[in-house]
């Protein structure tokens, strides 16, 4: 299972915002990733909701510690 991890955050510039919703359809799309791994910072929601979308809401923004803690919770051992 390929897990795919980023972070969504509060951004006030709309053409951004349509950026990263574009680049999270693009990889929603891709066969090659089996789920995506949100880092939710403050009241941040996911802009899809998808099955393949895996939402973890943290109340600053993230470290690679967050991450890497998060991954290795669900990840197996290879």
């Amino acid at each position: 299972m390929t897990h795919f991890f980023t972070t969504i955050f509060p951004c006030g510039d709309p053409a951004r915002v349509a950026e990263y919703r574009e680049a999270l359809r693009k990889n929603l799309a891709c066969a090659a990733i089996d789920e995506i791994g949100l880092l939710a910072e403050g009241r941040t929601r996911s802009p899809q909701n998808s099955p393949k979308i895996r939402v973890r809401p943290i109340d600053r923004r993230p470290t690679y510690s967050d991450f890497f803690a998060w991954i290795n919770e669900i990840a197996s051992p290879d």
